[in-house]
């Protein structure tokens, strides 16, 4: 229930068709992923964790990056629902073998807060950090 009041609305997991087509990721490069994303119209909130194969870190996070970047252009003039503050927001960050595509937020749906997805997703990074310790 967190996901859905919060992190992800009307979350979804992602899979081995979504890696390739949605996220672009090679069955070269990935050898291990765990995500979640908003099946919601306007909602481009998402997290996705993925392990790369040897040598293909920065090939990951590339690709992760590219698509955020086409995300957040698709959604430049549709920001209803905050969608193009979500993705512009996401972060694309690195850690040990992993690649990570950040973009949640700790709003619940109908809220009239000001949304604060860069402290949302910088907390998600320290979670991830301390996971590593």
């Amino acid at each position: 229930a967190g996901f859905e009041s919060g992190a992800v609305y009307q979350p979804e997991e992602v899979n081995a068709e979504l890696i390739r087509t949605r996220y672009g990721l090679s069955d070269t490069m990935v050898d291990d992923y765990y995500g979640i994303y908003s099946t919601a119209d306007g909602y481009t909130d998402q997290i996705v964790a993925v392990r790369a194969k040897p040598g293909m870190l920065e090939d990951v996070k590339r690709t992760l990056e590219k698509y955020r970047d086409d995300l957040a252009e698709q959604f430049k003039d549709k920001n209803e629902n905050y969608a193009y503050d979500r993705i512009k927001n996401a972060q694309v960050y690195t850690r040990g073998d992993y690649a990570f595509l950040i973009a949640v937020n700790s709003l619940t749906p109908g809220s009239t807060a000001t949304p604060m997805f860069d402290e949302d997703n910088k907390l998600v990074t320290e979670i991830i950090n301390k996971s590593f310790l």
